[in-house]
Protein backbone atom coordinates (compact mmCIF):
# COMPACT_ATOMS: atom_id res chain seq x y z
CA UNK A 1 0.00 0.00 0.00
CA UNK A 2 2.90 2.35 0.78
CA UNK A 3 4.18 2.05 -2.81
CA UNK A 4 0.72 2.92 -4.17
CA UNK A 5 0.37 5.89 -1.82
CA UNK A 6 3.83 7.15 -2.72
CA UNK A 7 3.06 6.88 -6.44
CA UNK A 8 -0.17 8.84 -5.87
CA UNK A 9 1.71 11.62 -4.05
CA UNK A 10 4.42 11.81 -6.72
CA UNK A 11 1.82 11.95 -9.50
CA UNK A 12 -0.16 14.67 -7.71
CA UNK A 13 2.89 16.89 -7.13
CA UNK A 14 5.09 16.16 -10.14
CA UNK A 15 3.53 18.76 -12.44
CA UNK A 16 4.17 21.64 -10.02
CA UNK A 17 7.58 20.65 -8.77
CA UNK A 18 11.03 21.03 -10.24
CA UNK A 19 11.84 17.73 -8.56
CA UNK A 20 10.05 15.13 -6.41
CA UNK A 21 12.34 12.71 -4.59
CA UNK A 22 10.97 9.68 -2.80
CA UNK A 23 12.51 9.30 0.64
CA UNK A 24 12.73 6.25 2.85
CA UNK A 25 10.04 6.21 5.53
CA UNK A 26 11.25 7.19 8.99
CA UNK A 27 8.50 5.28 10.76
CA UNK A 28 6.75 1.99 10.05
CA UNK A 29 3.38 3.76 9.88
CA UNK A 30 4.47 6.31 7.24
CA UNK A 31 2.27 6.06 4.16
CA UNK A 32 4.61 8.09 1.95
CA UNK A 33 7.48 10.49 2.36
CA UNK A 34 8.72 12.71 -0.43
CA UNK A 35 10.91 15.78 -0.76
CA UNK A 36 9.50 18.33 -3.19
CA UNK A 37 11.51 21.16 -4.77
CA UNK A 38 9.05 23.90 -5.71
CA UNK A 39 9.46 27.56 -6.61
CA UNK A 40 8.32 29.83 -3.79
CA UNK A 41 5.80 31.39 -6.19
CA UNK A 42 4.04 28.01 -6.44
CA UNK A 43 3.75 27.38 -2.71
CA UNK A 44 -0.02 27.96 -2.72
CA UNK A 45 -0.46 25.41 -5.52
CA UNK A 46 1.60 22.88 -3.57
CA UNK A 47 -0.46 23.46 -0.43
CA UNK A 48 -3.69 23.03 -2.44
CA UNK A 49 -2.45 19.76 -3.98
CA UNK A 50 -1.43 18.39 -0.58
CA UNK A 51 -4.76 19.55 0.85
CA UNK A 52 -6.61 17.68 -1.89
CA UNK A 53 -4.72 14.49 -1.02
CA UNK A 54 -5.50 15.03 2.67
CA UNK A 55 -9.22 15.29 1.85
CA UNK A 56 -9.05 12.18 -0.36
CA UNK A 57 -7.35 10.20 2.41
CA UNK A 58 -9.30 11.71 5.33
CA UNK A 59 -9.54 9.25 8.20
CA UNK A 60 -6.81 6.99 6.76
CA UNK A 61 -3.74 9.21 6.48
CA UNK A 62 -2.60 12.27 8.40
CA UNK A 63 -0.83 14.64 6.01
CA UNK A 64 2.01 16.92 7.10
CA UNK A 65 3.73 19.49 4.94
CA UNK A 66 7.06 20.69 6.30
CA UNK A 67 9.12 23.51 4.91
CA UNK A 68 10.74 25.35 3.53
CA UNK A 69 13.76 23.19 4.22
CA UNK A 70 17.31 23.08 2.93
CA UNK A 71 17.60 21.63 -0.55
CA UNK A 72 20.07 18.87 0.42
CA UNK A 73 17.64 16.19 -0.82
CA UNK A 74 18.30 17.40 -4.36
CA UNK A 75 22.10 17.61 -4.35
CA UNK A 76 23.67 15.01 -6.58
CA UNK A 77 26.93 13.44 -5.51
CA UNK A 78 29.34 12.30 -8.14
CA UNK A 79 29.65 8.55 -8.47
CA UNK A 80 33.14 7.11 -8.20
CA UNK A 81 34.51 6.10 -11.54
CA UNK A 82 35.50 2.49 -11.62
Amino acid sequence: KREEDTATVVEALDSLADSVNVREPTHEEDAAQVAVLVEVARQDELEQAVGALAEQWDGRVEMRLLGPLAAYDFVLSPTPEG
